[in-house]
């Protein structure tokens, strides 16, 4: 047998030696690592959603306080429990309208007296009904601004805020709120992160070991509401399924989030390597088996060497080489292998180089606390001389200078818990970082750890100037505006006496008109957010399209006969569908934006509304014979902040910021409608397009205008 035939079975041996002794172990470490990544991304997501649930019960509390402080509507329901008269209701359901117009976030209001009885609303028939007995009168009568999840009638999920109302200490009824839970909804459905077996819910608890759901669940659409025998905690789910989980208990509330995903799912890559490595293992061991007395006797003595070489170079040390004594195959495998040793070496080479160039910092520390490893970037980012070593450093030296945060201490839990730690906005000389320390495993030891430093400074700068700038546009500039149109409206309605100067009444009306402005302008920014965001709720359900395009009319009527312009309705007879699904209130928003832009940009002539259907969509044109667009201007349409001036005809002047188109078109595709520009001539006139499908509704995030964060 000649000498290559014995390195073959040689090599078969040591495969099955080394495939024993390391692919187990790798299997193992594998397994875990996945584990305590899928275990953390669950924590990352569920704390994400929280965030998110946490911000929609925050705007929905903003919206219920705004409500409660309504003084108009206050004074008209004590007025109206004073003096029940069909002129008192009237005034109370047009203040009604008024609010939900301006708030935007509930699609139902009503106000009950003292005793239960709704005695206004923007929805007539509930005009008279008794609330008393009703589940979310009696808890808001225990706490303020309750919030409950119901099923509407529909079959679909919506949210109650009860609100009680007091003038002057007294109680004079309660406001109740519905809102839809779509938002919560599309929350909690995020399944982008989770695989195909992972989900999010939110529960809440009942006593006596029940749960209920308050969501669906991915494969249970059914569950909302339902009730569940066994704790959320639980790793078994609803199917029987082992997961893994993490909950999260949703601040002011008694809902816990729960994320979840099937071990099956987190542990199938390290199944497949497990099957492929016991199939190797098997088919070498059968080899080894028949050559095995043969090897003993023909090349013990070459193996032995190489298998030395091996368990140094596996200890780390790349230097060595197999000592080279013959001119056969053994002598030639000897050579490729040290020529191997030598490109693992330059691989090494080339991985510290990397490493030492990456732009996140990245430390690597032994068990022992020794600095063995500084690249570049943690000296730039921790402000060390660029000529200094490894050696020269400690734990305490690099990292002492963090605020409220110990190294030493976080090192010694990753390598007892081998487990990855991540500390979060770490404040650092005016700058702020985010540290992942994970361990370096071999086997079930852990050997070390690998410290990653991330700039996050630029970030947190950026987040914070965007919160606090909508935090001033909700609180610092809605609440008082919404105060002034408040008091303005109240002093011309209730004190004519004192208001009889032609100047001071005028001046009045103005502020009065100003201040609506400005509150349209304001909504418009937190419209823009919401709905760039995927935040913005659409209140999907069937109306009539003909009546929401007579209602858009209605509402430019008098604009545009002030400019003695034409304006007409035309539809084909019978071929309209009697209903057409979406959210009706953002449909009318539409097409008044887009009538008010045709008023605007049309000094003679007709401006037309026309409800055309087609196979699968109803398209609403509205059509102006005004002065068009140029090629040069149609660049510009539905872009944010872009107005119509003399150079630039953007059609797009809705309250002075250049929202209006933006806004339209984020609106109709929340859902999944288009918006766009059909046809336009200069000097003769434009058509735009609203498109809205005939199969339905799903409200989905728009494709917002927003630019990466650098």
């Amino acid at each position: 047998m000649k000498i290559a035939q014995k390195l073959l079975f040689a090599i078969l041996a040591m495969s099955l030696l080394l495939l024993t002794g390391a692919g187990l172990p790798i299997l193992v470490t594998t397994q875990h690592a996945l584990r305590t990544q899928i275990q953390t991304s669950l924590d990352n997501t569920a704390n994400h959603q929280l965030e998110r649930i946490e911000t929609l019960n925050k705007s929905v509390a903003v919206e219920a306080n705004d409500l409660a402080f309504k003084s108009q509507l206050r004074i008209l329901l004590d007025q109206y429990n004073a003096a029940p008269s069909d002129k008192a209701q009237a005034d109370l359901n047009a203040a009604l309208v008024d609010v939900q117009n301006s708030q935007g976030t509930f699609h139902r209001l009503y106000v009950t007296n003292p005793q239960g009885r709704v005695v206004g609303s923007t929805d007539s028939s509930l005009l008279g009904q008794d609330y008393s007995g009703t589940k979310v009168f009696r808890a808001g009568g225990q706490q303020a601004n309750t919030s409950l999840f119901v099923r509407s009638a529909t079959g679909e999920l919506d949210q109650y805020i009860a609100v009680p109302l007091t003038l002057l200490g007294r109680p004079i009824g309660m406001a109740i709120a519905e809102a839809t839970a779509a938002s919560y909804l599309v929350v909690a459905r995020d399944y982008s992160e989770l695989g195909t077996t992972g989900e999010s819910y939110l529960t809440r608890p009942l006593g006596n070991g029940h749960w209920q759901y308050l969501t669906r669940l991915r494969f249970k659409n059914d569950a909302a509401l339902t009730t569940a025998s066994g704790p959320p905690t639980s790793t078994t789910d609803y199917r029987n399924h082992t997961t893994l989980l993490t909950t999260k208990a949703v601040p002011g509330t008694d809902w816990v989030l729960v994320a979840k995903i099937d071990t099956a799912e987190v542990d199938a890559p390290v199944m497949r390597m497990r099957t492929l490595l016991l199939g190797v293992l098997g088919v070498a061991a059968g080899l080894a088996v028949l050559v095995a007395w043969y090897l003993s006797r023909t090349m013990t003595n070459p193996i032995k060497r190489f298998t030395e070489v091996v368990g140094r170079i596996r200890a780390g040390n790349l230097n060595e080489r197999v000592q080279v004594k013959s001119r056969d195959e053994i002598g030639a495998l000897g050579n490729a292998f040290n020529e191997m040793t030598s490109s693992l070496l330059e691989s090494r080479a080339r991985l510290i180089a990397s490493i030492l160039s990456l732009s996140q910092g990245f430390v690597m520390i032994d068990q022992a606390g020794n600095i063995i490893t500084v690249n570049v970037a943690t000296r730039r980012l921790l402000k060390l001389p660029t000529t200094s070593k490894e050696s020269d450093y400690t734990m305490k030296s690099l990292f002492g200078r963090m605020e409220k945060f110990d190294i030493a201490a976080s090192v010694s839990k990753c390598l007892q818990d081998k487990k990855s730690i991540e500390a979060r906005d770490v404040a650092f000389e005016g700058s702020f970082f985010n540290i992942f320390i994970s361990p370096i495993l071999q086997g079930e030891q852990a050997r070390g750890v690998v410290v990653l430093i991330s700039d996050e400074t630029e970030e947190r700068i950026i987040q914070r100037s965007r919160d606090e700038f909508f935090s001033i546009a909700s609180h610092e500039l809605r609440t008082p505006l919404t105060a002034i149109r408040g008091n303005t409206d109240m002093i011309l309605n209730y004190y004519p006496e004192q208001m009889k100067d032609p100047d001071l009444q005028a001046m009045m009306a103005d502020m009065h008109d100003s201040s609506i402005r400005l509150i349209d302008i304001v909504n418009n920014f937190l419209d823009m957010s919401s709905l760039e965001q995927g935040k913005a709720g659409f209140a999907i359900a069937p109306f009539d399209p003909l009546a929401v395009a007579k209602s858009a009319v209605a509402k430019v009527e008098k604009t545009a006969a002030a400019k003695q312009l034409s304006l007409k309705l035309t539809a084909p007879k019978g071929a309209l569908p009697p209903k057409l699904m979406g959210d009706q209130e953002r449909v009318q928003k539409i097409l008044v934006a887009l009538l008010d832009n045709a008023v605007k940009f049309t000094e003679r002539g007709s401006i037309t509304i026309t409800l055309e259907p087609t196979a699968t969509a109803l398209q609403f044109d509205v059509a102006d014979t005004g002065r068009g667009i140029s090629p040069e201007a149609q660049k510009l349409l539905f872009h944010k902040f872009q107005q119509a001036t003399a150079s630039i005809l953007t059609r797009d002047d809705t309250s002075a910021t250049g929202l209006g188109l933006y806004i339209s078109r984020l609106m109709a595709q929340g859902m999944q409608g288009k918006l766009y520009l059909k046809r336009t001539e200069l000097g003769k006139g434009t058509v735009f397009t609203l498109e809205l499908p005939l199969n339905g509704a799903t409200p989905q995030p728009p494709a917002a205008e927003k630019p990466p964060l650098k």
